[in-house]
């Protein structure tokens, strides 16, 4: 029994060996450089990655999926290759030109329709959203806040709790962009290396411990060090315009 209780330990230590302790928690590697007191779900990762968990709503997971990552391929042939196109704030990056450019890729490959029906939501109620650009012109703004609004808080009422099934596959889908846009690498082995298994979340032990390597990807990937603020702020702020009472309650929590 001791000898049983000592193995224990010393695979526990292995496996967390490279892990850092920071009160009662063991921070992966991939955290360690951020200060992560600094990211938080609600008020920077999500405005950065609900593109997505719209496209996956309104499409099915597997064809939003796509349109994501079509989208994301198209703004990385032309874009800056510093910036994940995962993420929305990325996008404020691409120039007229570039904008015009990825429009006319998406429009050739029949993915523009896909992409309203996905996004029109964001784009009808935040006019400066950077990637407003993909309804060149055909969506139009909301000034009324009680028009439309309740489907779109669906939705995103839906991805505040971050390890549920939706925020879950909303995430994964954002390292899945940055894996096939060439912007993400990770060492074969790792729990994210393969993100098939994703699909069975929450039901399986391995689907489990992917869902936490992505979730703590997610993380990094929108640290402070690596992402311009001025969308989340954006998008919260006109969320208290939108509805004042609702958004300040939700903000609260």
């Amino acid at each position: 029994m001791g000898k049983k209780g000592s193995d224990k330990v010393r695979a526990k230590s292995k496996v967390l060996g490279d892990h850092k302790r920071v009160g009662t928690r063991f921070v992966p590697p991939l955290l360690q450089t951020l200060n992560l007191e600094s990211v938080t779900w609600v008020d920077q990762i999500l405005p950065e990655i609900l593109w997505i968990g719209l496209l996956q709503s309104r499409l099915g997971t597997a064809r939003g999926t796509e349109t994501a990552l079509r989208l994301a391929q198209a703004a990385s042939k032309v874009g800056d290759s510093l910036h994940l196109y995962a993420l929305t704030s990325s996008y404020s990056s691409l120039t007229a030109e570039q904008r015009a450019h990825v429009l006319g890729q998406t429009r050739a490959a029949g993915l523009l329709a896909d992409l309203m029906e996905g996004l029109w939501p964001l784009i009808r109620f935040y006019p400066q959203c950077p990637l407003s650009f993909v309804s060149d012109g055909s969506v139009q703004i909301v000034h009324d806040p009680a028009t439309g609004l309740d489907e779109f808080k669906s939705v995103l009422l839906s991805l505040f709790d971050r390890s549920g099934v939706p925020a879950t596959l909303m995430q994964a889908s954002a390292v899945y962009l940055g894996f096939r846009t060439g912007k993400l690498f990770v060492m074969e082995g790792l729990s994210i290396s393969n993100l098939a298994p994703i699909e069975q979340y929450p039901h399986t032990e391995e689907s489990r411990r992917v869902a936490a390597g992505v979730r703590a990807s997610t993380t990094a990937l929108c640290g402070p060090e690596r992402v311009d603020p001025t969308w989340s702020r954006l998008f919260w702020n006109r969320g208290l315009e939108l509805e004042k009472c609702e958004c300040r309650l939700l903000w609260g929590e």
